[in-house]
């Protein structure tokens, strides 16, 4: 299966369950005796929880390279904390379901983001190698595939060095072309590119 299709097919049940969950959630809660209150409680859970635990997330597939494996854990917990929701009772156990639910599944949407951006950026340098990509004022480019080019290169001398996932680079240099391509290309090899002028 090619990878735009499943990405597609992770956007459309992901925000499929999100509108679902919206919609049909209360109205559950309500039928099963929760109070206005407890509700809005309940449903406050995921943001609270999309709030910190995509970072952690974000860390641990950093740490590890289980990008693949964090989504799919997370796909889980989601259908597993759905399935233990009809045999809870009263508003504690069911916001502690909903509260796990929510720490487990924050991990997906965030991971899938970052390999959407790459693969749509290297199918744009495929389809338009030679168009422009990053212009500079004197009229200098760089074309599509060679920031896809850039990107790689930085990547294998920073991995090369030592620096992977934790690493901390400073970007020192004017505002322009260059450091956009070498902000992308920091950022592409998962270190930390905060520029400084």
């Amino acid at each position: 299966m090619a990878l735009p299709f499943r990405l597609g097919c992770f956007y459309f049940a992901h925000f499929a369950y999100g509108g679902a969950f919206v919609a049909y959630l209360p109205l559950y809660l309500a039928w099963r005796g929760l109070q206005p209150g407890e509700i809005a409680w309940v449903l406050a859970l995921p943001q609270l929880a999309r709030s910190f635990a995509p970072a952690g997330w974000g860390w641990l597939a950093d740490r590890s390279g289980a990008q693949r494996g964090i989504v799919a854990f997370s796909c889980a917990a989601m259908a597993a904390g759905f399935g233990m929701l009809p045999y809870t009772q009263g508003v504690v156990s069911i916001s502690w379901v909903i509260g796990m639910l929510s720490l487990l599944s924050a991990g997906a949407l965030p991971l899938v983001e970052a390999v959407t951006l790459g693969a749509l950026l290297r199918r744009h340098a495929a389809c338009t190698p030679t168009s422009a990509c990053i212009l500079s004022a004197t009229g200098d480019e760089l074309p599509w595939r060679g920031l896809v080019r850039q990107l790689d290169h930085t990547r294998a001398i920073l991995r090369a060095r030592g620096l992977g996932p934790d690493a901390r680079v400073a970007l020192v240099m004017g505002n322009g072309p260059l450091l956009a391509t070498a902000f992308l290309s920091v950022a592409s090899a998962t270190a930390c590119a905060p520029p400084t002028r």
